[in-house]
């Protein structure tokens, strides 16, 4: 018998892409009757209980778990705040990967960094730097994700052709993904919060990056 847990958490696992009915019933060893019972529940749960902050909606075939409407402003304003808008290593790895391999999918994304982006992919749609771009014509529509123009604004870029150049990066060599300021913790980003200055990351986008990554903007 599938927990009403165990759905919840491979939701949350998932992220904004979120998982169909027969995808969760893959996962969990059920049906998909049993899984949509156990949705439609998980869903009245969330909405009868007016102290939880999270709701379950379904975009097309998927079910996603989101912010109930009314803690909109409290995300956004979080989103917004100093301390929030600090960019650690993963995100700029990921956000370079999107950047180079637009459009791409959390799959995609993954397969190259090797971790889960779920969670990193999320963050870096609240702060506007990435945004969905459809739906990649394979089973399940995966999303697709590409840059912003906040992204541009950020890195101090007019264009995406105005990214370095990766065509001298030795194939298979391993190479640290970005430059850091050594004199900040590790897991910070150089430029530090948009809320400084004005707002822009003038120190440059990413000047080492594996052969991996190598692909124009647009070559998918």
């Amino acid at each position: 018998m599938t927990d009403l847990g165990e759905i919840e958490a491979l939701l949350f696992v998932a992220g904004e892409e979120g998982m169909s009915s027969q995808d969760l019933a893959r996962a969990c060893k059920s049906t998909s009757p049993h899984i949509q019972t156990c949705l439609n529940q998980l869903a009245e749960s969330y909405q009868a209980n007016r102290d939880r902050g999270i709701t379950l909606v379904k975009t097309g075939p998927n079910y996603r778990l989101v912010a109930k409407n009314n803690y909109k402003q409290l995300i956004k304003d979080y989103a917004q705040s100093p301390g929030y808008q600090k960019l650690s290593r993963s995100m700029v790895e990921t956000l370079a990967i999107i950047a180079y391999k637009q459009p791409i999918t959390r799959m995609g994304v993954e397969e190259i960094r090797g971790v889960s982006a779920s969670s990193v992919l999320q963050k870096l749609k609240a702060r506007s730097l990435i945004k969905e771009m459809g739906h990649l014509e394979a089973p399940g529509k995966p999303l697709l994700y590409g840059t912003t123009a906040e992204f541009l604004d950020y890195f101090a870029l007019e264009k995406l052709e105005d990214l370095p150049p990766l065509d001298d990066i030795p194939l298979n060599k391993e190479l640290d993904l970005f430059d850091f300021n050594q004199n900040r913790k590790e897991e910070e980003w150089e430029c530090g919060p948009i809320a400084e200055g004005n707002g822009s990351c003038r120190s440059g986008f990413p000047k080492k990056v594996r052969r991996h990554y190598q692909a124009r903007p647009g070559d998918g």
